[in-house]
């Protein structure tokens, strides 16, 4: 097979008064402060220093993790906008957003932005993986490049836009279903 091609991490990061910008959320509890860190939607790959964006899964809800986020040191969090969390610990940080899916994906174009990248599609019926693969192995010569890490076209398959701002440009590369290479995926 080919070489796993080596990505590089490029985090987005924002402050307090960018998020309440970009979202359109209100401070629900807090001081803003103008720190900066990445956005991260997994609390299994928190750390110290980013802020956590609560999303609701057919199956989970992420605002019941806001204590743990707090222990893993977030900056804070971004939320639903209700009038409390039982289970934020009072010294979090909340910023309340009308839908949290859609803050992320906010913030996602933001940091695209920011980057401007180059971006490829790739779709087919077989062989995407090792298509990707292959031109992530070949525009690595010249480029530096993010490659997407999974084929989920859903919002939560693309937590990997927060490693992908800084400077420069950089062809992206992203596989998936025939037809699945709508705008909303290329985010």
């Amino acid at each position: 097979g080919l070489p796993r091609v080596k990505e590089i991490d490029m985090t987005a990061a924002f402050t307090t008064s960018e998020i309440l910008k970009l979202t359109g959320g209100r401070l629900m509890r807090g001081i803003a402060f103008e720190k900066q860190g990445s956005v991260c939607a997994d609390i299994n790959e928190l750390s110290a220093g980013q802020w956590f964006i609560a999303l609701r899964e057919s199956q989970n809800d992420s605002h019941d993790l806001l204590g743990q986020a707090h222990r893993l040191g977030a900056i804070g969090c971004i939320v639903q906008d209700r009038r409390r969390y039982p289970f934020a610990h009072p010294d979090t940080k909340l910023i309340g957003v009308e839908n949290p899916l859609d803050a992320y994906l906010e913030l996602a174009r933001e940091a695209r932005e920011r980057v401007s990248p180059k971006v490829v599609a790739i779709t087919g019926s077989s062989g995407k993986s090792t298509t990707r693969d292959m031109c992530c192995s070949v525009a690595s010569i010249n480029f530096r490049i993010h490659s997407s890490s999974v084929n989920r076209p859903d919002a939560r398959g693309r937590d990997e836009i927060r490693q992908m701002a800084g400077s420069g440009r950089f062809p992206r590369v992203r596989s998936g279903k025939p037809g699945s290479a709508a705008p909303e995926h290329l985010i």
